[in-house]
C-alpha cells in the first residue's frame, strides 16, 4: 500500500540544512497539524509506510522518524508515535483485537 511516502534523497530536495532543521522543529511544535482520517492511520498501522531511501538526507538532518519523508504523511509528531504504537501493534497480532474491542465499545453506545 502507498501511502504517498515521499522520498528526499542527497540527489533531490534539499538544498538549505538550516531550512530542514527550522521545519523539523515546526513539525515539533505543531505548527503544521491537521487532522488525520482514523482509517489512514489504521491502513499505515496494518500496512506500514515504507522506508526512507537510505541516502534519505532528511533524515541524515533531522533524525530517524523527523525526516520530510515520515512529515509527508503525518502532520504532527504525535500522529507518528501513534502510528509506531499501532504499528508494533499490528505486527506482535494485537491489534486486530484491540480494533474489534474498541468498534465493539462503539456498536454498544448506539
Amino acid at each position: 500500500m502507498d501511502l504517498g511516502l515521499k522520498k528526499y534523497s542527497k540527489n533531490g530536495m534539499i538544498k538549505d540544512i538550516e531550512q530542514e532543521r527550522d521545519i523539523t522543529e515546526r513539525w515539533y511544535a505543531g505548527e503544521y497539524a491537521q487532522t488525520m482520517k482514523l482509517s489512514t492511520l489504521i491502513e499505515a498501522a496494518k500496512f506500514g509506510i515504507g522506508e526512507c531511501d537510505e541516502t534519505c538526507l532528511s533524515r541524515e538532518i533531522s533524525g530517524e522518524g523527523n525526516c520530510m519523508c515520515v512529515r509527508s504523511i503525518f502532520t504532527h509528531p504525535e500522529f507518528y508515535m501513534l502510528y509506531t504504537r499501532l504499528r508494533q501493534m499490528y505486527v506482535t497480532g494485537r491489534f486486530v483485537s484491540l480494533v474489534n474491542e474498541a468498534l465493539g465499545d462503539m456498536n454498544a453506545d448506539k
